[in-house]
């Protein structure tokens, strides 16, 4: 049929129009999905891993502030935020047990209260280390943190009550030892559990139930201790004590001098070494 020039360019027109707009639709549709958006943090979901590497993040700056800047509320504020990332770690449980005692160890204990205040974060350090035990019942350290918190808890108590003590921070040690005998901090308490016991007439020791302490267990634990962390000025020191108190003066001096050259791993370390220096000057007296 023909169409006059008019209809016929109208036509064309409306053809243009369609293909235009299926274009458009078709090209609309391609675009429908956007480019992805830069990821906002703060909507996702943190997994476990990530909490344990905030907790892992936390306990070394932790360390840091325990081991070589000796601040020891701040380490300890460092291991409680851990603590919220990982609430069942035996490894930081343990860490806030040694805070507790490092901070004790310097609390005034003057007035009754200042002895009531540092018997309490004895405690606390007591109650974090049974915590670490009871998430990993293999834990030597937390086996290790309990005995040291317990044997002070026991300079607060009467004689029948620290006997008890005693023989509960022994046998923590005990153990601490059997399941990591490579455990430095396990292998001195338990000789520390032998030396400081056996300082009590051995009566009064087996009247109490605490005729085990050994001297020369001691040495040998000491000495184990030793040639774990041969650095460590703590072990060093107790060793030569008892060496000394024993008379053999040749090897508690080799412990002695070796502690002049050795480097500041423990906030009580130039405490340390002036004991080292006084009970070296004995040594030389007697010796004249």
């Amino acid at each position: 049929m023909n169409l006059p020039d008019s209809r016929r360019a109208s036509v064309v027109v409306i053809l243009l129009l369609l293909l235009f707009t299926a274009a458009s639709t078709r090209l609309c549709a391609i675009q429908v999905v956007p480019d992805p958006l830069p990821v906002d943090s703060t909507l996702v979901i943190v997994p476990a891993p990530v909490d344990s590497m905030s907790a892992q993040f936390l306990m070394q700056e932790g360390d840091e502030f325990a081991e070589r800047l000796f601040d020891n509320q701040r380490a300890l504020a460092k291991y409680l935020d851990a603590l919220t990332a990982e609430p069942n770690s035996e490894e930081i449980f343990w860490r806030i047990s040694r805070c507790y005692v490092d901070i004790a160890e310097h609390l005034p204990s003057v007035t009754q209260n200042d002895r009531n205040y540092q018997l309490a974060t004895y405690e606390r350090a007591q109650e974090f280390a049974s915590k670490a035990i009871a998430a990993d019942p293999a834990s030597s350290m937390g086996y290790a943190r309990r005995a040291i918190a317990t044997a002070r808890i026991s300079m607060f108590s009467g004689v029948w009550e620290a006997s008890d003590l005693i023989q509960n921070a022994y046998e923590d040690a005990q153990r601490a030892v059997e399941l990591d005998p490579l455990n430095s901090l396990a292998q001195y308490v338990l000789g520390r559990a032998h030396a400081r016991t056996s300082e009590r007439p051995w009566v009064f020791r087996i009247v109490l139930g605490l005729g085990w302490a050994d001297s020369d267990e001691a040495v040998t634990h000491y000495e184990r201790a030793v040639s774990l962390r041969p650095d460590f000025i703590t072990y060093r020191i107790a060793c030569a004590q008892l060496y000394f108190e024993e008379g053999e003066y040749d090897k508690a001096k080799a412990h002695l001098l070796a502690i002049e050259s050795l480097p500041t791993l423990d906030e009580d370390d130039d405490r340390f070494r002036k004991e080292a220096k006084d009970l070296l000057e004995k040594i030389r007296e007697d010796e004249e």
